[in-house]
């Protein structure tokens, strides 16, 4: 009974992380425009990615102090410019910039029955115009190339389809739970479900899955970093070194809420809403903050703060 009342308290703690946290993928500042798959998957938090994106030597955002509409602003955190009037109602929306344009999901409540709908956009930095990419309700996504990976709320099914949003193609269904943390590493795709962590091809052959019950995970170099559903534990494994169970490394012991992995430090909230840093083997912890979900982009940890103000604070890098 014991086992099972800690699982449910961390499955509604994830539902309340995905809802409001959902965020896609970020990139890491380099002095090149294209960046690398690693960048991508590195630096993410909660659900499979980030709520803040960078390109081109700019921010991007959802403004609390204006409806939570997309917004830019420079490397000094100065200089914020107003990009879409669409509000949404939270702050924590996924944003995933690709070359010259931004991918985020717009979240809104439904006016016949007050649940969510996660509608994926695209606002092109050149021609300074945004577009309704997809009109499902979408859980998680991820960009690699010319495609876009997600998943859906309602179905709780696996797609891919052209970053137009042409030619969609069912990868995976039948689960009953939704795929989140979707990821991609080395030409393959990523994600977890309540009993499993999954590894698939691009085109949806050569299932693998991990019993791992992960909330969620992050795939960084060669090991996928997750978070235990039962103990809130931090852990890691290496998916090459054995293709039917977990060999995990315990990072943390318990009670993890989410985290990021940024430039080989691992950033993680702790139920406390603490904020820490490790190495990735666990070692030379440090507390840095009260907070959660943090984010490293550049030279600034973003963060939310106990008031659920997004702030930011700079890194010794």
């Amino acid at each position: 009974m014991k086992s099972i009342c800690i699982k449910n308290i961390y499955i509604m703690t994830f539902i309340i992380i995905l809802l409001f946290t959902l965020c896609g993928c970020s990139t890491n500042i380099d002095s090149t425009l294209k960046t690398t798959q690693q960048d991508l998957t590195g630096n993410i938090v909660s659900g499979g990615g980030g709520y803040m994106a960078y390109y081109d030597g700019l921010f991007y955002f959802a403004n609390q102090e204006d409806g939570n509409r997309l917004y830019q602003m420079d490397v000094n955190l100065e200089n914020k410019e107003k990009l879409s009037d669409k509000s949404n109602f939270s702050s924590r929306i996924q944003i995933q910039s690709n070359e010259n344009k931004l991918f985020y999901l717009q979240n809104s409540k439904s006016s016949a029955d007050e649940s969510f709908i996660w509608t994926l956009y695209s606002y092109d930095l050149v021609q300074r115009s945004e577009s309704k990419v997809l009109d499902k309700n979408i859980c998680s996504y991820t960009i690699n190339d010319d495609w876009i990976f997600f998943s859906t709320i309602d179905t709780k099914e696996l797609y891919k389809v052209k970053l137009d949003g042409s030619s969609m193609q069912l990868l995976y269904e039948g689960d009953p739970y939704i795929p989140v943390s979707i990821q991609i590493y080395n030409d393959q795709l990523f994600y977890g479900w309540d009993e499993a962590i999954i590894r698939m091809n691009l085109d949806g052959t050569n299932l693998q899955s991990w019993p791992t019950y992960p909330s969620l995970l992050h795939v960084y170099q060669q090991f996928v970093y997750y978070i235990n559903m039962f103990s809130g534990a931090l852990c890691k494994f290496n998916p090459n070194e054995n293709n039917t169970t977990t060999d995990d490394i315990i990072l943390v012991d318990n009670d993890v809420l989410n985290f990021t992995i940024s430039e080989n430090v691992l950033y993680y909230t702790t139920i406390d809403n603490k904020i820490y840093e490790i190495d990735l083997n666990g070692n030379n912890t440090r507390y840095i903050t009260d907070g959660t979900a943090p984010i490293v982009l550049g030279k600034y940890l973003f963060y939310y703060d106990i008031n659920d103000k997004m702030v930011s604070i700079p890194l010794n890098k």
